[in-house]
């Protein structure tokens, strides 16, 4: 297994259309099949049976993601 910063594999996969959502998560955006509010200026993603935080200190990731996707209470 290789160790690696999330930062560097963000860095090297941002092209490929993977998303910072949090500090600790890197997505895939062609597997977001849903963008749910989780409060007041919070957000989750779902991937198929998946929950993955958004945290609003990313702001790049949650314009991106609401380009494509309609909110879903």
């Amino acid at each position: 297994m290789m160790r690696s910063p999330l930062s560097r594999m963000e860095h090297e996969l941002g092209a490929s259309g993977s998303l910072r959502t949090d500090r600790s998560w890197l997505v895939d955006a062609i597997l977001v099949t849903a963008l749910r509010s989780a409060g007041p200026g919070g957000y989750t993603l779902e991937l198929g049976s998946l929950t993955v935080p958004l945290s609003r200190g990313v702001p790049v990731a949650l314009a991106t993601l609401r380009g494509g996707f309609s909110l879903v209470a």
